[in-house]
């Protein structure tokens, strides 16, 4: 039977991946993220720590058991995340580097360590921040997502491991 707290976190990580796929499908509309947006990474770390304390003082579950026990959608949306978030990255990365747009004094800039790369349209700029959001609501929500199947199905699956015997080392013939 899940406990209380694993049951808020794991609401809490599925709000979290809820507004990550939200500011996902905005960006391809092309708003950018909305100011505070940026609060979702402290989400992230608040919700780690309980993973990592409950994970630390619970038997140990390996992947592959975990992964035995959830639905076989959350797998697929797991993997398909876990694929999905780097190739964003590169996506970016390919088309800005390392800069990142700013508005300066009513110029839209890509900046990099404090200077100006390049000059942008009102277009360049929205389409630089609109793949800034797509990177960072892809890995918010693999993380999301990855906290969410921790707190939902880890006790499911360690009830069940329980109810294995344990592996003598020896086959029956």
């Amino acid at each position: 039977m899940k406990s209380r707290h694993s049951r808020i976190y794991a609401y809490m990580a599925l709000g979290g991946a809820t507004l990550a796929v939200v500011f996902h499908v905005c960006s391809f509309l092309g708003l950018s993220l909305p100011p505070g947006a940026m609060i979702l990474h402290l989400g992230i770390f608040l919700l780690v720590i309980p993973a990592a304390k409950k994970a630390l003082s619970s038997k140990h579950i390996g992947l592959r058991d975990l992964l035995r026990r959830i639905p076989r959608l959350s797998t697929v949306i797991l993997i398909v995340a876990a694929f999905y978030a780097p190739a964003q990255f590169g996506y970016r990365s390919l088309k800005l580097g390392a800069a990142f747009p700013e508005e300066r004094d009513g110029r839209y800039q890509l900046v990099s360590r404090g200077s100006v790369v390049q000059e942008l349209s009102a277009d360049e700029y929205a389409y630089a921040n609109a793949l800034d959001a797509r990177m960072w609501s892809a890995y918010w929500f693999c993380a999301y997502w990855c906290l969410f199947v921790y707190f939902q199905w880890t006790e499911a699956a360690l009830e069940f491991m329980e109810r294995i015997p344990p592996h003598t080392g020896s086959r029956a013939e």
